[in-house]
């Protein structure tokens, strides 16, 4: 039996989507080795002078937070206001065994694919919402609550068996 399910993306969903989107524990590691590289080059400095190769050290770390919080902060912003343009645009699933189908047909926007679950790169599952990440950085909102034809854990099991990588938020 296949199973269907729609999703449609709302103001809420975006929300839940660039929450799900962070990576606060990598920011955060790469963020503290900038920070002790800095505080032993800063240590460096003041103990045995300030030399070119000191001053090189402190800039490429102040650098590298510079692009950490860029990261963290910046680029889930950019790419949440690039998606603010499908707000109101419902996509209808069908998942098949071996791939699943998508469409949506709303004013400014059609779209009617058929896609491998090899393509989806991963899988995030909230209490409310499956976001399914595409290779090609795109992504899809599923709410859970229209799963039809099977179980949810039924299209769950088949996500977790086809994709390499599913969270649980």
């Amino acid at each position: 039996m296949e199973i269907t399910a729609s999703g449609t993306i709302t103001k809420k969903t975006m929300r839940a989507l660039h929450r799900s989107g962070r990576r606060k524990k990598q920011a955060a590691i790469y963020i503290l080795l900038f920070c002790i590289l800095l505080g032993v080059g800063i240590l460096e400095g003041v103990l045995w002078g300030f030399t070119n190769l000191v001053f090189i050290m402190i800039a490429c770390c102040l650098i590298g937070i510079a692009f950490q919080l860029y990261l963290y902060l910046v680029v889930p912003a950019i790419r949440m206001n690039a998606r603010k343009k499908l707000i109101g645009v419902t996509n209808h699933f069908e998942f098949h065994e071996n791939d699943f189908s998508v469409s949506a047909a709303e004013a400014e926007f059609t779209e009617n694919s058929t896609i491998k679950y090899s393509f989806i790169k991963k899988v995030v599952e909230t209490k409310e919402y499956l976001f399914l990440y595409l290779q090609t950085n795109g992504v899809y909102v599923l709410e859970k609550q229209t799963i039809c034809g099977n179980t949810d854990d039924a299209l769950q099991k088949r996500l977790m068996d086809s994709v390499p990588k599913y969270t649980k938020m």
